[in-house]
């Protein structure tokens, strides 16, 4: 049974309880038929549907008070509430912690294969002409392997990149419940939606990409008319700053889409449009949030890409000998490099980007859609037949 796309409001039921009034003791009586809500035990007397100070509701958003309910799951990752950030940035680790072989070791292993491939892009074209490239048709049989091995390396490596996140978002919508996923359960969820994401990923590349690539190619047609001309010339830097405005806000928008579309049961093009719905209106939020992250994984990775490149001696140099030559050594040791840097940086790194990303797709449906309930019902075993959790 699919879930239901965007809702074009809060669920029913949600808003303000008829006649809901001034709460007792504020200057009038409570509104006839307003009491106690079933399920709602152990509140009192309480005005349970005020928002509760330190969550940082939205306006309008009817919160029925999250301080005890509906809580945190026994073993659950977070609670079942709007998130700050550090909630976000724990849960991203937590749910490691929780399953770390569904989660590290799987991924390890998927990006291993990446790697080898992308090795073998690396040293292909020097082993194809058994030494150095000195003549013409030794260059060109290189270029021809390099570049089929180099297409190669891109289609498993964007099969890789689907089925790791498929994987790490199977283990992370469970982990919200407080179950612990295996790596068969984990497998068997991601490689029943693998292709539709591998589909997401191309479309939304394809979109940001596309965008970026003809701005870029007109800020550097409009420089090259005026290059004898300084107010020309600014023109394209404008258009160039204006195109990376356009492509991070568009990366941003459509970051959700796959949390959305593994999540949800949806297709992918509803997956885009629910990504850009739960983002619309809290882009600063979600921006921060993910360049923070951003910039402390891009730190450990550049200290790590130097570790390597000092152990392994990459350099320009190191693929030169005599001249022209492509040293069949230098390029061995640049694809191991390279295989090695995507296996650490895949491993460690995309289980915490995908969780972050996966719960701020939490947070924004929980903030404007209730998510919260549902989740509840889920932890506590009420899920529909053909439900994927």
């Amino acid at each position: 049974m699919k879930e239901p796309s965007a809702p074009s409001g809060a669920p029913p039921g949600y808003g303000p309880p008829p006649g809901y009034g001034s709460p007792p003791g504020h200057g009038g009586p409570p509104a006839p038929g307003y009491g106690p809500q079933p399920g709602y035990g152990g509140y009192g007397g309480q005005p349970a549907y005020g928002a509760q100070p330190g969550y940082g509701l939205e306006p309008g958003y009817p919160a029925p008070g999250y301080g005890a309910a509906p809580g945190q799951p026994p073993g659950g990752i977070v609670p079942l509430a709007p998130l700050g950030i550090g909630q976000i940035l724990g849960g991203a680790f937590g749910y490691i912690r929780a399953n770390p072989v569904s989660t590290l070791v799987a991924a390890a292993l998927i990006f291993v294969v990446a790697a080898v491939v992308q090795g073998l892009a690396q040293v292909l074209p020097a082993l194809a002409v058994g030494g150095s490239i000195r003549s013409a048709g030794s260059a060109v049989g290189a270029v021809g392997v390099s570049l089929l091995a180099s297409l190669a390396g891109a289609v498993v490596s964007l099969l890789a990149s689907a089925l790791v996140t498929g994987v790490l978002l199977v283990v992370l919508r469970r982990a919200l419940l407080g179950r612990r996923t295996s790596p068969g359960e984990a497998w068997r969820g991601a490689t029943r939606r693998v292709w539709g994401l591998v589909g997401a990923n191309l479309l939304v590349g394809l979109i940001i990409g596309g965008i970026a690539t003809v701005g870029i190619l007109l800020a550097f047609i409009i420089g090259i008319a005026g290059r004898n001309s300084g107010g020309v010339i600014a023109v394209a830097v404008v258009v160039g700053l204006a195109v990376l405005v356009v492509v991070v806000y568009l990366a941003v928008l459509l970051s959700m889409t796959p949390a959305a579309y593994m999540m949800e049961d949806i297709g992918v093009t509803t997956a885009l449009g629910r990504s850009r719905a739960l983002v619309r209106g809290s882009w600063w939020r979600i921006f921060g949030i993910q360049l923070l992250a951003g910039i402390v994984l891009g730190a450990i990775a550049l200290v790590i890409f130097l570790i390597l490149g000092a152990l392994f001696g990459v350099s320009l140099g190191s693929l030169a000998r005599g001249g022209s030559g492509l040293s069949v050594t230098g390029a061995v040791l640049t694809g191991s490099a390279v295989a090695i840097f995507i296996v650490v940086a895949g491993t460690f790194f995309t289980p915490f980007v995908t969780g972050i990303t996966g719960l701020l797709y939490t947070d924004q449906r929980i903030r404007r859609e209730r998510f919260d309930l549902e989740l509840a019902a889920r932890a506590a075993g009420q899920t529909g037949p053909g439900q994927p959790w």
